[in-house]
């Protein structure tokens, strides 16, 4: 790691107080916020059906922290460069913290709620606590780091999604179909649009003599994780664009 402990001891403060605020969260906010929003349809489920709720939007209120945050770093924070190489940058490792102590907390929840998430889920939070790590640690890449933090600003509207699904909300009323007009334009915009920035920057830090120079782990998380993000990506938005426009034909024929 590039920095001694003492030096990462506000990050390790800022990663428990993540996952203290997050069991919270879940805990207190997210019944709170689901009786708000959908009181009939929220009261109606079982006691055994709540959890995964609860979980969703926990993800949801982290998804618009850590992803708002992002946005303004690469707006506003023009010391974020696409090249750069090893450089500490604490605005976007705090928001990898906020992050990783999300991950942390999630992972706790779905050890005591299996029901949370099948295999794929508990290996794509196995993959999100190793990205929060390096990208808090590893003072490497701020700007691909920025990146894939900025991509959670699409999620919220997937954990909406999911918490429509679960509530057996009507698929037809309009609440569903303009959250899922919003999470294919977010979709497109953070995680596929991105994309193209995330490889050309990464190009030209490749021409440096310190991109050889790195620890295994970060060649793991900005290669291999940005291959295996960038096929998922666009697999994904394939399925989405399928379904938009099943949706639209549907919605013609009616």
């Amino acid at each position: 790691m590039a920095l001694t402990l003492g030096m990462d001891i506000p990050y390790y403060a800022t990663v428990l107080g993540s996952l203290a605020a997050f069991l919270l969260t879940y805990r207190l906010l997210s019944p709170w916020i689901l009786h708000r929003l959908f009181p009939s349809y929220y009261t109606a489920q079982p006691d055994s059906a709540k959890p995964q709720l609860h979980e969703a939007t926990m993800a949801a209120c982290s998804s618009i922290v850590v992803g708002i945050w992002a946005c303004s770093v690469y707006f506003l924070n023009d010391n974020v460069k696409g090249n750069l190489i090893r450089y500490d940058a604490p605005s976007v490792r705090y928001n990898c913290a906020i992050f990783l102590g999300y991950a942390m907390a999630d992972s706790s929840l779905m050890a005591i709620y299996p029901q949370t998430g099948g295999l794929l889920y508990h290996i794509h939070h196995a993959v999100s606590l190793f990205v929060g790590y390096v990208g808090v640690f590893y003072s490497c890449f701020p700007y691909h780091t920025n990146i894939g933090m900025m991509m959670e600003l699409s999620s919220p509207f997937l954990n909406l999604r999911c918490i429509l699904n679960d509530l057996k909300y009507p698929t037809k009323s309009m609440s569903y179909f303009w959250n899922g007009a919003a999470f294919l334009l977010s979709f497109f915009l953070v995680r596929v649009v991105s994309m193209g920035g995330y490889w050309y920057n990464m190009s030209l830090a490749a021409r440096e003599d310190d991109f050889y120079q790195l620890q295994i782990p970060v060649y793991i998380c900005y290669l291999g994780g940005g291959v295996v993000f960038s096929l998922l990506n666009a697999y994904w938005f394939s399925l989405l664009c399928k379904e938009a426009y099943r949706v639209l034909i549907e919605k013609k024929a009616d």
